[in-house]
């Protein structure tokens, strides 16, 4: 796995690719879970060059959305396609999660009025 990390318009946006499962989803955690401690307050995770997600990686994202549920900031999740998608519908967290197509679309609705 890795983890690339940038601002754009304000937005911290992380591109995860490779493999995310329980050896290397602690690694995920703690950058997610860092900007969540700086109350950042739009994060933005690309995943459209993610090959594998289990349920570690799933409970990342999870516990990461309740923490920034905590000081009203954004999550937003863009690029999941295949497998990736697959595992968080088949959780039914494809209705709990904002997923979006790209970035831009993205970058849009982390930019809009409610999420500022």
């Amino acid at each position: 796995m890795r983890v690339e990390q940038r601002t754009v318009n304000g937005a911290q946006v992380l591109a995860v690719s490779g493999e995310v499962d329980m050896h290397n989803s602690p690694a995920l955690r703690t950058e997610l879970l860092d900007l969540v401690e700086r109350r950042t307050k739009a994060i933005l995770v690309d995943l459209s060059d993610i090959e594998y997600i289990d349920s570690s990686g799933v409970a990342t994202f999870v516990e990461c959305l309740r923490e920034i549920g905590t000081y009203g900031g954004f999550l937003g999740i863009f690029g999941a396609t295949g497998a990736a998608m697959d595992v968080f519908e088949i959780a039914r967290l494809d209705q709990v999660f904002r997923f979006f197509p790209d970035e831009g679309t993205a970058l849009q609705a982390a930019a809009a009025p409610e999420n500022a």
